[in-house]
């Protein structure tokens, strides 16, 4: 059933704040002596390094273990290549001074065992104002091919470790299309100030050049304003349906006193075909109060903004 939605809750507020974006940096940068020319150090290191850890996922601790293995040439000039990209554009005021070296940006690696033989790496981009990424690179060592337009997920609200809404594993695979090659999901920390906070999980699909497309970032876990007394949350979940299609589930979840759970809508999704994005076909609602909420308590509301959403994920970086 197709209706007007419409949320009852706090309007989204977009606080003035630094823009960010998965590049950052500029060269030619001023001094901070008038008239004297900037210097930069930008001596790369020479030979990268990653870490397999024992629960084969990436982590968000600053001191991440593992094992350090070398990485493949080809993901390793990959790598430089995001670096290099972001130290370019780093822009300094005049009066600041511009010495930030380009090793700096280079955060942990993490070497991921995913399906058909092939490794993920998974690469912290650090850079000034705590505008970190981490991208995401399948490697396939047979062929030594790799993602050549690695997607990225925002890593400031995911430093430090888990939270209560987080929950390992980071990295996950399921065949989210029925197609018989599973989707690589990795799972995002979104937040906004006090009106948003929630977890949501990017499915990609790999293409046959390892190109990582999105076809899906559902929203699991949102903490609910409208039940903020009773740590309340809004939590979905996906149930397959024939090829191609899926229902959206969701429900609200309360905590205190007990725990309780009511359904409150269900969205019916389609994919027009493996690596196409799945999409919005029909709403259900059981709790009018939360018709402009099914799929995400972002504030993306209209059908437009749902399929957006569904298809890349909360991306107001700040």
């Amino acid at each position: 059933m197709n209706s007007p939605r419409h949320f009852v809750g706090r309007t989204l507020l977009v606080i003035a704040c630094l823009s960010l974006s998965r590049g950052v940096v500029e060269a030619n940068q001023p001094s901070a002596t008038a008239g004297a020319p900037a210097v930069r150090k930008s001596v790369q290191p020479t030979k990268l390094q990653a870490i397999a850890a024992e629960d084969n996922d990436f982590s968000t601790v600053a001191d991440p273990s593992g094992q350090l293995l070398p990485v493949p040439k080809p993901v390793a000039r990959q790598i430089h290549a995001l670096v290099t990209d972001a130290y370019r554009r780093w822009n300094c005021t005049p009066k600041e001074q511009c010495f930030t070296p380009i090793r700096d940006f280079y955060g942990p690696i993490f070497r991921i065992v995913t399906p058909r033989h092939r490794y993920l790496y998974v690469f912290k981009r650090v850079a000034p104002l705590g505008a970190s990424f981490y991208f995401l690179l399948l490697y396939d060592p047979a062929t030594q091919r790799v993602t050549q337009q690695p997607r990225a997920i925002f890593g400031k609200w995911m430093e430090g470790g888990l939270d209560s809404l987080m929950q390992k594993p980071l990295v996950s695979f399921d065949d989210l299309d029925q197609d018989g090659a599973p989707e690589i999901v990795v799972e995002e920390r979104v937040h906004n100030g006090t009106i948003y906070n929630a977890v949501v999980y990017h499915y990609y699909h790999v293409s046959a050049d390892l190109s990582l497309l999105p076809v899906l970032a559902l929203e699991t876990n949102a903490i609910d304003l409208l039940k903020e007394k009773e740590n309340g949350l809004v939590v979905r979940q996906i149930t397959k349906l024939d090829p191609g299609h899926l229902r959206l589930d969701t429900f609200s979840e309360v905590r205190e006193p007990t725990k309780l759970r009511e359904k409150l809508g269900e969205v019916c999704l389609k994919s027009d075909g493996p690596g196409e994005p799945f999409q919005v076909q029909e709403h259900r609602f059981f709790d009018q109060r939360y018709s402009g909420g099914l799929v995400t308590l972002s504030g993306d509301t209209t059908d437009a903004d749902e399929n957006t959403f569904l298809r890349d994920g909360y991306t107001f970086y700040y």
